[in-house]
């Protein structure tokens, strides 16, 4: 299994703007990509403008494919200017215990 990551630095005052759309992100890719199982978004409760996203893979493949999505291109371009800084990372699992989700 592999994981895509994000780490989401938004601009004071455009949280709400932003978490509507990264779900209207999540949503597209769960409903068009057979490999999108779900997503996950966290909000530090110390930095509220601090968010952290994870989003479980099958493969490499399908994460390049999401990433290569017009659509996903055209929602990072609307999340760009309510961000401060945004940091993408492709994970690999490197343990695991119990059930998760």
């Amino acid at each position: 299994m592999y994981y895509t990551h994000g780490r989401w630095t938004v601009r004071a005052g455009h949280e709400d703007e932003f978490v509507a759309l990264w779900r209207g992100l999540a949503e597209w890719s769960v409903t068009h990509l057979p490999e999108a199982v779900g997503a996950v978004l966290l909000r530090d409760r110390d930095h509220p403008n601090l968010f952290l996203s994870f989003s479980p893979w099958p493969s490499l493949e399908a994460i390049d494919d999401f990433r290569g999505q017009a659509q996903f291109g055209a929602f990072l371009a609307q999340m760009r200017p309510l961000l401060e800084r945004v940091e993408t990372f492709t994970l690999d699992e490197a343990a695991s215990v119990g059930r998760l989700g």
